[in-house]
């Protein structure tokens, strides 16, 4: 039965107190200490099991279908205050059962913590007997303040244990398995209200898809135009119909990302290009070479977790990402990194704050950041803003910022096709032997021209004594990779915005009397084309 107290609502003093957030309630469990167990529990019938004073019952009143009066004699679900006072008992009771267990339990013996999200329940411990000995300890406070649990949702000792929306594993957390057959099944939804539900679950696991914000733009505009109106089915383009499922992919494919630790250091790394910023809260993982390195850190860029691609790893413990404004992208790439780190920073105040960490970054700028005195009072300010935190600057070159850079740049198709054409040819030039290579000079080649009498494909002739013939390795070649895509960036040869060089081509080294440069194939025949142009037809 669902009775409305929107009126008694109106009247009731508001009795504040805070409700946890899911997303702290399942961070920072100390994994640091070794593996985890949990015991997941459940309050039976929520509110119910709060009794309501007999002067107050009466305010609780209503009338039913067949016409009678009836009360409550435990307080409902709808009351104003009724979340906060639930929440306020349950953390009392978990004083209670904490206090029971640390003056119960050996000094010696390992420790064990809990969690309450109003009627939820989450016991952790890397001991299996003490995890037991302190579920003991819940269930005695539990039986004498005549509190219940619903067996049918506890779970002891599970590999995956679902808790507020999220299952809990010992390698980190991940989207409950119980709403994947809900974001399988979902129906392509017919009317603006439906597809805001769809992306408001979508929402809640934002921290395990990168793009998310991104690419549900397209589906935000149908919502925002069709709010609680049927969507016409011309409306859903193949484009909406392919991020629709993709989205439900994304989501069911279990994600998983490590627990924050305040035991552990804390490295940021952020990027930032003309079409969007990211950054990524990462920590070391529970290796030897990782705890070894962990106990050595030092205050300067000599740190063996950015060191190089390989040995000690970090593990990604969140990330975030969003567009560019107008604006933003026309920053130059020092304003731009600066303004990506202070809203990364920003973002994961709660987890930096008061504690000692490394940002990671590839422009070698920002090293000077904090003592930045030009002409540009906004750098200034943010400046300041980043006092209040104590990190160290670590710059890296751009191929140790892959990761931050896929998520700053969104992974463009063209980017990523690119990269893995770069990576394909840099794997092709190290397996190749030492060849001979014909160097040959523009403007040898340009003095032999010989147009014929129509002036159309004139052959073109090559001096051979003009020409050098010597042994090398194939050269390193420069190419548009995720990490060097944005042409802003100080260590990328600037590109026009309207030309994309192309791997595809071949690539030759030309040589002149007094210096050496880069020249494509499709360049070379543009000088070329441009001599001819402008030579003067025989008569």
């Amino acid at each position: 039965m669902c009775v409305s107290y929107r009126t008694l609502n109106k009247y009731t003093l508001p009795y504040e107190y805070p409700i946890p957030c899911c997303l702290d309630a399942i961070k920072n469990l100390g994994d640091s200490a070794g593996r985890l167990y949990f015991i997941s529990a459940d309050a039976h019938q929520g509110f119910h099991q709060i009794l309501v004073q007999t002067a107050d019952q009466e305010k609780l009143t209503f009338f039913a279908p067949d016409k009678k009066k009836y009360t409550y004699s435990v307080m409902p679900f709808g009351p104003r205050n009724g979340p906060a006072t639930y929440t306020a008992m349950m953390r009392q009771l978990r004083t209670k059962w904490d206090a029971l267990f640390h003056s119960s339990s050996a000094p010696a013996a390992p420790s064990a913590n809990s969690n309450t999200i109003i009627n939820d329940i989450l016991c952790w411990s890397v001991c299996p007997y003490v995890l037991l000995f302190y579920f003991s300890c819940v269930c005695q406070i539990f039986v004498q303040y005549r509190v219940s649990f619903r067996l049918d949702k506890c779970f002891f000792f599970s590999q995956r244990v679902e808790y507020v929306g999220h299952d809990i594993t010992p390698s980190g957390n991940c989207p409950a398995t119980s709403k994947y057959n809900l974001i399988n099944n979902w129906m392509t939804p017919e009317t603006g209200s439906a597809l805001h539900s769809f992306l408001g679950l979508c929402g809640f696991y934002s921290y395990y898809t990168p793009w998310l914000k991104v690419d549900i733009s397209p589906l935000q505009q149908l919502v925002q135009k069709y709010k609680r109106q049927p969507i016409p089915t011309p409306e859903w383009t193949v484009q909406r119909l392919t991020i629709f499922n993709l989205l439900k992919t994304s989501l069911t494919s279990s994600p998983c990302l490590t627990r924050y630790d305040s035991n552990k250091p804390c490295f940021i790394k952020t990027d930032w290009s003309a079409s969007g910023m990211g950054y990524m809260l990462m920590q070391p993982d529970d290796s030897n070479d990782s705890k070894i390195a962990s106990s050595t850190l030092i205050e300067d860029t000599d740190n063996a977790f950015v060191q190089t691609l390989s040995g000690t790893r970090l593990q990604p413990v969140l990330f975030g990402s969003r567009h560019c404004t107008t604006k933003e992208s026309h920053f130059h790439s020092f304003i731009g990194e600066a303004a990506c780190s202070r809203w990364a920073i920003a973002h994961l105040c709660k987890y930096l704050w008061g504690a000692h960490f490394y940002w990671v970054t590839d422009c070698i700028a920002l090293r000077k950041f904090l003592e930045y005195d030009g002409s540009i009072h906004q750098v200034k300010h943010w400046a300041q803003e980043l006092l209040g935190y104590f990190f160290t600057i670590i710059h890296r070159p751009a191929f140790m910022m892959r990761d931050v850079d896929a998520i700053s740049q969104f992974y463009d198709p063209l980017i990523q096709r690119y990269d893995m054409q770069a990576a394909q040819f840099l794997k092709d030039t190290k397996t190749q032997q030492p060849r001979s290579f014909t160097m040959i000079s523009i403007d040898s080649l340009t003095k032999s021209l010989s147009p014929s009498d129509d002036f159309i494909d004139p052959p073109i002739t090559v001096n051979p004594k003009s020409c050098t013939t010597f042994t090398c390795t194939p050269p390193r070649f420069h190419y548009p990779s995720s990490e060097l895509a944005d042409p802003r960036h100080d260590d990328v040869p600037q590109q026009p915005d309207h030309t994309i060089p192309s791997l595809d081509t071949p690539t030759a080294i030309m040589t002149t009397a007094h210096s050496t440069s880069w020249i494509s194939i499709n360049g070379l025949l543009s000088q070329i084309a441009h001599h001819i142009s402008q030579a003067t037809p025989p008569i």
